[in-house]
Parts: structure tokens; C-alpha cells; sequence
């Protein structure tokens, strides 16, 4: 069964996700690539962007919790699955019988992992989380951290930090600060444990392209992946990256307004001329901020036109002006030129590209492009709630 793209879908373009990822791989040749695909690939499907990098060689993989790390594993994907959040010790089971590495971010956290590994005669692979200045998770000193590399039932296999701002200009000397933290406690840790790490990775997608003798080991790829590129900093090119996303739609109406005619709730918008208005069956349910409106633009052909009017739940409307375009006409919403970017659209409403991207819902179906075949596939779980493709 296919889905005839008659309403919002997000068209996602694997040749461009591959461009993407060898662009990673050209900026840390020295490293290995960790993608990241939690949040179901930021929004791009999990399972068929991680099946894309393991065909190019990706061999790490990281994610956000127990439930992601198993919909990888289920799928079939091999490689090294890291959980880069909470998975409380209850859940050690799953983690050891699924060869899964785990977050570990505190002593106390470490020696329950230590105990139910050593009740299954396992042994549970983790990474350490070093708290460098983001505020979050994370080991505060190499006391405790040497401790826990030491644990019966236990390999501390790596060690991690995240950068704050790695990819905004200025935030040069912040990022060495949390650099040289993480380098130097990692160091005490593995002295007076008596260990080295095998693998100690720092860089996300602004420390990749920014700031490239900080790759150590690992690099972690996440939104970079999906075409956003981050801010460079001063002496750094910018990445050279496309989107892979477009959340496209076709046109369900268009009908005429009188100047002095107001569109949608509200009545924040007043035509000032006689002109076609649009009707979009795209509203915030499908992932568009209602916070953005009247504040963008869709493209329709090679044109941009104004979105107007305050966004509705399944709908919006779009200014045509004096053009006649017939309903059924596709517009996108964001993707690649003419379009706006996911960036654009986020900066219309005051956020970022990650939000924008992992907001578009699960009813609006995935169109995959780009594959070797050229065939278009539907990811029909947003209607049936399966995990597989129906094809």
C-alpha cells in the first residue's frame, strides 16, 4: 500500500544524507563517526538513516534512551549503539542481553550497574559522562570516576563530554575551558584507576567542523547530518552541507478576499488588496509553530509567497496576490531552494533547527528519495504505528 501525497509529508532525500555524512568523515578523516539518531533521526526516520551510514561504513551509533537502542537493534542494525541518557539499573537486562553501551554519569548510579551486571555474570559496557560546563549529566571530578572504572562487572569503555557552544562565534574560550576540563579530569581518572580509555570523544556537530583538534577519538555527527550547518567561527569555512528534509504539501483551496477581508483566528491579518489566498492542509498538529505565523514564507514553483493569518491545527494560508495557481499545486513549506530552511523557518519562530525538524509529527508520513533505484518509499508508521516500511 502507498500514501498518495495529497496532504503535509515530509519528503526525506538519502542522497543527501550520504553527501552529508561523507562531508563528516572529510572533516575528521583522523576520527571515527558516531551518527546520531535519536529523536528518530531528528525527525528523518531511525532505522532507514541508520541503515543509509551503515552502508557507508558507520560502525557507532548514538541515541537517547533504552526504547531508541532497541528499535535499532530489532531493526537489525549492528555496530555500537551508545544510550546517551538515563537508563535507570532496573533496566541493566535489556542493556547487557542487546550488547548496548551505556551512559554513566555519577558513582553511586555506576555501582548499581556494577551490581546487576555481576547478578546476570555479565559484563556491562558504559561510557563516562564528564560534566565540563554544560550543566547537565556528568562525573564532577576523577575521583569518583576512577572508582567506577574499576567496578567488578564493568568496562568504562569511553569517556564523553558535550560542548555549549561550539558552534556560535565567540564562544572560542569557553569551549577550550570545557576542553581542557574534560582532557585533564579524564587524565587523573585513568592514572589513578590504572586504566586507559579506548575511546574519549567530545565534539558535536559545531566542534567537528570548528574546531577540528578537538576530534580525539570519536566525533559525535547529529544535526549536521540532517543539513544544518553550524555558525563558524572566525578562520573556520563553513560546512558545506544540504538539507534533507523538505515538508512539503499541496494547495486544498485558494479563493478570493476582498481588500479589508481578515483570514484566520484572530483576525491578526487584513488583506490590503484584493488577492488569492491559499489554503495549506499543513497546521501546527503537523509541526509548523504557530508561533511563526504570518512571519514566513512557502514556496510555490520558484516563487515565495506569505504565509497570513494565525496557523490552525491542520491548516494554514498563504497570499498568492494576483496569481492564479490551481488548488492541487505542491508548496513547500521548508527544504531546499527556493524554499526556506528548516533554519529560517526556526529563526521566524525564535528557535532552533533541531525543534523544527523533531516537531514535525508522527501523522505526517515519510517520503524516502535518493536511493539507488531511485524509488520512492513511504514510512507508513506515522498512519499504522508499524516500524517497518510497507513497500
Amino acid at each position: 500500500m502507498q500514501i498518495p501525497p495529497y496532504r503535509t509529508y515530509a519528503e526525506i532525500d538519502l542522497s543527501a544524507a550520504r553527501e552529508n555524512y561523507r562531508a563528516v568523515c572529510a572533516a575528521a578523516p583522523k576520527a571515527r563517526v558516531c551518527c546520531v539518531v535519536k529523536a528518530n533521526a531528528y525527525g528523518h526516520g531511525a532505522v532507514r538513516l541508520a541503515r543509509e551510514y551503515s552502508a557507508l561504513g558507520c560502525r557507532n551509533f548514538a541515541v537517547a534512551t533504552l526504547t531508541e537502542a532497541l528499535e535499532l537493534r530489532e531493526a537489525g542494525i549492528a555496530g555500537d549503539v551508545l544510550i546517551l541518557g538515563y537508563t535507570p539499573p532496573d533496566f541493566a537486562q535489556p542493556l547487557l542481553e542487546n550488547s548496548l553501551a551505556q551512559t554513566v554519569f555519577d558513582l553511586e548510579t555506576a555501582r548499581e550497574y556494577s551490581v546487576a551486571a555481576q547478578k546476570a555474570r555479565k559484563t556491562l559496557t558504559l561510557h563516562a559522562k564528564i560534566e565540563t560546563g554544560m550543566g547537565r549529566l556528568g562525573f564532577l571530578s576523577a575521583e569518583p570516576l576512577a572508582e567506577a572504572m574499576s567496578l567488578p562487572g564493568l568496562r568504562v569503555e569511553g569517556a564523553f563530554s558535550h560542548f555549549a557552544v561550539s558552534d556560535e562565534a565567540g564562544g572560542e574560550e569557553y569551549t577550550c575551558r570545557q576542553f581542557e576540563t574534560f582532557t585533564e579530569t579524564v587524565c587523573r581518572a585513568e592514572d589513578a584507576a590504572g586504566l586507559r580509555l579506548a575511546v574519549k570523544h567530545i565534539c558535536n556537530s559545531g566542534g567537528i567542523f570548528n574546531y577540528p583538534e578537538y576530534h580525539l577519538d570519536m566525533v559525535r555527527a547529529g544535526i549536521c547530518l540532517y543539513g544544518c550547518a553550524p555558525e563558524p567561527i572566525a578562520g573556520r569555512d563553513p560546512a558545506r552541507l544540504t538539507p534533507v528534509m523538505s515538508l512539503k504539501t499541496r494547495i486544498a483551496s485558494v479563493k478570493r478576499v476582498k481588500a479589508g477581508q481578515t483570514v484566520s483566528y484572530g483576525r491578526t491579518y487584513t488583506a490590503q488588496a484584493p488577492s488569492n489566498i491559499a489554503v495549506l492542509p499543513a497546521g501546527y498538529a503537523d509541526g509548523l509553530p504557530r508561533i511563526a505565523s504570518g512571519k514566513f514564507s512557502v514556496a510555490v514553483g520558484d516563487k515565495l509567497y506569505p504565509q497570513v493569518g494565525r496557523i490552525c491545527m491542520d491548516m494554514c494560508m498563504v497570499n498568492l496576490g494576483e496569481d492564479a495557481v490551481p488548488a492541487g499545486t505542491e508548496a513547500v513549506i521548508f527544504g531546499k531552494h527556493p524554499a526556506q530552511t528548516a533554519k529560517d523557518l526556526a529563526e521566524c519562530a525564535g528557535t532552533i533547527s533541531y525543534e523544527v525538524l523533531c516537531a514535525v509529527s508522527g501523522r505526517v508520513p515519510r517520503s524516502y528519495t535518493g536511493e539507488a533505484t531511485q524509488r520512492t518509499n513511504w514510512n507508513l508508521e506515522a498512519v499504522f504505528g508499524r516500524e517497518e516500511l510497507m513497500e
